[in-house]
């Protein structure tokens, strides 16, 4: 049976119209309700007779179907309590049940996305582990980054970046409005490191020597850094 339409991977939890509510005998709150997004897994199913065996175990009633989504909704596996989206219609269908294509779905490896998980230590720094290091890297930087230019309690965003199509998107959440129009420090916006240099030199002198020795010497290093956007 088919529920609604909604654009391709963008799930809310609530959608909520305010108007005037006089004598309507509608239910009125005092707190607002704010629509939030949510990142579930989502299996895409290309595969012509793929598409073709998914249209038939749940009976879907279109013709023309390119791909399928199908949204672990409730994160805990897919299921018969899961829903289904169709392209290029975009219409969504309820996962009926069906031995056949749960025992498909189950074998379906839930790999393709990485969590790093991290609490502060006593002096304040976030430790992260994970068996990837550019994973554990990345969320460092975005932790700095984060302390450094917003001064809010809570934030959730979500990043894509297409290296194909060189383009990035972010879209952010659970904010606080004031924390963001203010005007960034520019000092604070990048780490600054400090670097040490130590060099040691030894003389030899193959005989004695009475007299003052003067040693002069003039030493020119050059650090060489990648460029960036601002330099």
């Amino acid at each position: 049976m088919k529920i609604f339409s909604v654009p391709p991977k963008s799930f809310l939890v609530a959608i909520i119209t305010f108007v005037s509510l006089v004598d309507t005998g509608l239910p009125q709150t005092k707190e607002p309700i704010i629509a939030k997004r949510r990142a579930v897994p989502v299996a895409t199913v290309r595969d012509p007779q793929t598409v073709k065996f998914f249209v038939e175990q749940f009976l879907i009633p279109e013709t023309q179907i390119d791909s399928i989504d199908v949204i672990d909704i409730v994160g805990d596996g897919f299921n018969d309590k899961d829903i289904l989206q169709v392209y290029p219609s975009k219409q969504l269908y309820n996962l009926s049940e069906s031995d056949t294509a749960m025992n498909v779905m189950r074998n379906w490896q839930r790999g393709g996305f990485i969590t790093v998980v991290a609490s502060k230590n006593s002096r304040g720094q976030f430790e992260a582990r994970s068996k990837y290091p550019v994973a554990v890297s990345m969320f460092a930087g975005l932790a700095r980054l984060l302390e450094s230019t917003y001064e809010g309690k809570q934030l959730t965003f979500l990043f894509d970046y297409n290296g194909i199509t060189n383009t990035a998107e972010l879209m952010m959440w659970g904010h606080s409005e004031e924390e963001l129009i203010k005007t960034p420090d520019p000092s604070k916006q990048f780490a600054h490191d400090l670097m040490i240099y130590v060099r040691s030199d030894t003389i030899e002198v193959a005989k004695p020597v009475y007299d003052i020795v003067i040693i002069q010497q003039t030493v020119s290093d050059t650090v060489l850094t990648k460029p960036t956007a601002n330099k």
